[in-house]
């Protein structure tokens, strides 16, 4: 049987899509902080996932943010 741990790759293809959708929604908006403003919702959204699949699989956030500030 595969191994059922989540890991935060899983939602990265459809986070794609989802921003890509927006992209194309708003690709014709003269306003671009209105575009700039969802985009930024729609990475929020992404390392809030990640962050509850972290948590999901047993690891504290205070480790997630430590890692996160290793990779920057």
């Amino acid at each position: 049987m595969a191994d059922r741990t989540a890991t935060p790759d899983m939602f990265d293809f459809n986070i794609r899509i989802f921003h890509e959708a927006i992209n194309r929604l708003l690709g014709r908006s003269r306003d671009k902080r209105y575009k700039k403003g969802i985009i930024n919702f729609v990475k929020d959204i992404k390392e809030f996932v990640k962050m509850y699949i972290w948590i999901l699989n047993g690891k504290t956030v205070w480790n997630y943010k430590k890692k996160n500030e290793k990779n920057e």
